[in-house]
């Protein structure tokens, strides 16, 4: 099984899925003053519908929550995610809201 890891540094800002030492999946992010906004979810062809994808989102929602930031989902896949949980989307972003 996949462990998420959060891959925040002056060069990149991902959640990283690795597996057997090797990145599998990947969630990209960008903070700006109060929020952090999804741009991708990719996993590798494989590990398609296993999940990885949603956690790797999940990951960024509790980013969020533990740094009191909304989350503007960029990525049709994050959209998507907040579609289908609605247990998450007190951490939307009010602006993101109105389009999903």
């Amino acid at each position: 099984m996949a462990r998420i890891e959060n891959r925040n540094d002056v060069d990149s800002k991902y959640f990283s899925a690795v597996e057997d030492g090797r990145e599998v999946g990947e969630a990209s992010y960008y903070l700006s003053p109060g929020r952090i906004t999804i741009t991708h979810v990719g996993v590798d062809y494989e590990h398609r519908g296993s999940g990885l994808a949603t956690k790797l989102v999940m990951a960024a929602v509790d980013y969020a929550r533990e740094n009191e930031l909304s989350v503007v989902p960029i990525c049709s896949y994050a959209r998507t995610v907040f579609k289908r949980h609605p247990e998450i989307r007190d951490v939307l972003d009010t602006e993101t809201e109105r389009v999903l």
